[in-house]
């Protein structure tokens, strides 16, 4: 494995796990339902990739000196 696959994968784990503990958090309001309560935790894991991860990437590949080679 590259030194770029392994900043990306660790991404997606850090920012997976944080969402999906946010959701935890925001789904303990919603004792009853768990359905509703899945898709909390969801919802909040893909909210928390999408919207951290270009910012994490850029800058967790600056502090490694990695080039990103799909950037245009």
């Amino acid at each position: 494995m590259t030194k770029e696959n392994k900043i990306i994968v660790a991404c997606f784990v850090i920012l997976a796990t944080t969402g999906y503990v946010c959701g935890l958090l925001v789904s303990s309001f919603f004792d009853k339902n768990e359905t509703l309560q899945d898709v909390i935790h969801l919802l909040t894991a893909l909210f928390t990739i999408t919207t951290f991860y270009p910012f994490l990437k850029r800058n967790l590949f600056a502090y490694f000196n990695v080039e990103d080679s799909n950037d245009s």
